[in-house]
């Protein structure tokens, strides 16, 4: 068997499980970077939007219902005085801010990454431990 060492570690998790508080504990141990919630800020400033704008987004990919009516309603620029729909960026353009921005932080381990889909992306790296971490539904609730 081949062994490598470990120098990126992703963290999948439930929602209230504890993901990014296992992280955040593991990063300070080992004194390595946790990209996590800093992922919103970094993709704001690659796209040059308002972080608010990707954070609204992040990891929650839109409806079919709501990309439908994101094609139907298109405002008239001139007659309402709104921003144009080029104004806005469209949640792929964010998951590939993300996704590029993932890439590029882990072509310097040592490195932590939580959620994000960071076990898909960082797959086929064999220096790389994959983490998922679940709660009973009682935890995840309080």
């Amino acid at each position: 068997m081949d062994t490598h060492e470990v120098r990126l570690i992703t963290v999948s998790r439930e929602f209230g499980a504890g993901g990014s508080e296992l992280a955040a504990a593991l990063g300070a141990r080992l004194a390595w970077r946790v990209l996590d919630h800093d992922l919103v800020h970094r993709v704001a400033e690659r796209l040059r939007i308002d972080a608010g704008t990707v954070e609204h987004l992040d990891e929650h990919p839109p409806s079919v219902l709501a990309r439908i009516g994101s094609v139907l309603i298109i405002p008239q620029p001139d007659l309402y005085g709104v921003a144009a729909l080029t104004d806005y960026p469209s949640p792929d353009a964010i998951a590939r801010a993300s996704h590029a921005v993932i890439e590029e932080m882990g072509k310097s381990p040592p490195l932590i990454v939580v959620g994000h889909g960071a076990q898909c992306i960082f797959a086929n790296r064999h220096d790389t431990l994959h983490v998922r971490v679940i709660a009973p539904v009682k935890h995840r609730l309080a």
